[in-house]
């Protein structure tokens, strides 16, 4: 006779309308390793779920079951012991960045015994999604009034990737950055980005970076005061989103410069957007009149 063995496991955060993003998984025969493919996720801020199963033979559990793959949290290590067809098995967890290819999650156990290895990458509730409309609400609903004094000169409004019902708003020529909420328009956060000296910050937006999720500042104008003799030179900075929902309110934040000129005259672009899963920016610059 052979033996099953099973677990429910519970997240929150999930999407539950669609919750698994992408999967991978494989038998791996007489050997200790247990193998997954790579997997490649759509969505950033994701979970990762690991199972590892593998036959036991003995009256017993091991002392030295499954070990999972780095970077990973136990949720159980256990076994079904039998003497003939036995299980061991494991379920580790671990949350995921930037949306995109990561590599193969492995893990192993002393044992050169038949196992199976399964990765489930689960979507994040808040996860962005993008669609295209040609439609437009005749009608529409004040929430609230943004009343901070830090808003002076607004120029670009971006949603947060990490913390829902925060949108991030910036002035053209401070190096302030305002958090406000979706539900009444209500102060968040307020931060400064301490390294850098804008010349016209035009617009901003998120996407994926290596710390996970980031702002996208597009310092990508030609008419601010600040500058009398418009710039040649522009830049995206990338900063690092704050973790609102941490306590994160105020503060510091530090920008990455990525500096960049056009190959035929400079343009003043006033929109800049971010692949949702590359990060690669894009900017729209302004076209001339007539």
């Amino acid at each position: 006779m052979n033996n099953v063995a099973g677990s429910i496991s519970a997240f929150s955060g999930v999407d539950t309308a669609n919750p698994i993003d992408t999967h991978s998984g494989q038998k791996n025969g007489l050997m200790p390793n247990f193998d997954t493919p790579p997997i490649t996720t759509s969505s950033a801020q994701g979970r990762a779920v690991w199972f590892g199963s593998q036959i036991w033979v003995g009256s017993a559990c091991p002392s030295s079951p499954i070990g999972p793959p780095s970077g990973f949290t136990e949720a159980f290590d256990t076994c079904l012991a039998s003497p003939d067809t036995g299980l061991v098995y494991n379920m580790a967890h671990k949350g995921l960045g930037a949306a995109g290819a990561h590599p193969a999650f492995n893990g192993s156990s002393p044992y050169p015994n038949t196992n199976v290895a399964q990765v489930v990458a689960l979507r994040a509730a808040w996860a962005p999604t993008c669609s295209v409309g040609d439609t437009f609400a005749s009608t529409y609903t004040t929430v609230g009034t943004v009343a901070s004094p830090d808003v002076i000169e607004p120029s670009g409004i971006a949603a947060s990737r990490i913390m829902p019902g925060v949108l991030y708003v910036h002035n053209e020529d401070t190096t302030t950055v305002v958090a406000i909420s979706t539900t009444n328009a209500g102060t968040l956060g307020t931060f400064n980005v301490a390294n850098v000296t804008p010349a016209d910050w035009e617009d901003v937006a998120t996407g994926p970076c290596p710390a996970g999720s980031c702002i996208f500042m597009g310092d990508t104008g030609r008419s601010s005061a600040n500058f009398p003799v418009p710039p040649n030179e522009f830049a995206v900075y990338r900063i690092p989103e704050p973790d609102i929902g941490a306590g994160q309110t105020s503060g510091a934040l530090t920008a990455e410069k990525f500096p960049f000129v056009y190959p035929d005259p400079a343009k003043d672009a006033e929109s800049i957007m971010e692949h949702p899963t590359t990060g690669t920016s894009t900017s729209s610059p302004r076209r001339p009149a007539g």
